[in-house]
């Protein structure tokens, strides 16, 4: 079975076991799901994705180093859209960004920094760290966030753990993490382990594309059996894990 029918496999499973917002009985979800992934995106915030996207697209060939293969490969810009965030996602991770206002984000995965765009119009007074292994990647997320005077964004062109490792050491402390990086069960596994060091009791993590592959899903699934997670949401695509306290342990699929 290919990757394709494993997805559709895993989105037929999500469904089956889903609510609506209405069946979920959590106060602090079901605020999360309507004020955060079900808001609108201001009109001012959508031009701006729009022109952000119109330069991705622009881009001609550039050599990008494949972080599995440790090759470079030749993409272009309709190839770093294909990657990147979709619209219909890309406004839920906007929306959420503007439900919590955290203060700290990091991103790991920036690609050419769509997603960080959505999050950086989303809640301007935040910081934005984001981590790209590919430097041509990282070059090119830079010059985009010069052009389009997003300011509260740091590209930082570093290996994923070792950074978070130097976070660590720094004491630092992220209100919410968005996870586009490693795809593969282990990476992400690893990924986890190494935020909840920099992470706290009302911090939330994402992880994009969770089932992309038999190995995100069987990471989704450890993950939100951790001792250390208290309340976990799953849509098509999202994973959001929460670690707050005095609030009773549940994991919800949501039907959108």
């Amino acid at each position: 079975m290919g990757k394709i029918s494993y997805q559709i496999k895993f989105r037929i499973q999500h469904l089956t076991h889903s609510v609506s917002r209405f069946g979920i009985h959590s106060p602090f979800l079901y605020q999360c799901v309507v004020k955060g992934l079900k808001a609108k995106m201001q009109s001012q915030d959508v031009k701006t994705i729009r022109a952000f996207k119109q330069d991705i697209r622009q881009i001609q060939h550039f050599s990008a180093l494949d972080l599995g293969t440790k090759q470079n490969r030749s993409l272009n810009g309709k190839s770093l859209l294909k990657m990147g965030i979709d619209s219909r996602y890309g406004q839920k991770l906007y929306g959420l960004c503007r439900h919590f206002r955290p203060q700290h984000i990091v991103e790991l995965g920036t690609s050419a920094g769509l997603s960080t765009a959505y999050l950086s119009i989303a809640y301007p007074e935040a910081q934005i760290i984001t981590v790209e292994g590919c430097p041509g990647k990282a070059n090119i997320a830079k010059q985009l966030f010069q052009k389009h005077q997003l300011h509260n964004i740091t590209v930082v062109n570093a290996e994923a753990t070792n950074y978070i490792n130097q976070l660590k050491a720094d004491n630092y402390r992220a209100d919410l993490v968005f996870v586009d990086a490693d795809h593969s069960y282990s990476g992400t596994l690893d990924f986890y382990n190494l935020l909840k060091n920099i992470t706290g009791h009302n911090s939330v993590l994402i992880f994009d594309d969770i089932y992309w592959s038999k190995g995100m899903k069987k990471a989704w699934k450890s993950i939100i059996q951790d001792k250390h997670v208290s309340v976990s949401l799953a849509t098509m695509r999202f994973g959001l894990v929460f670690f707050k306290k005095n609030i009773a342990r549940q994991h919800f699929n949501l039907r959108m």
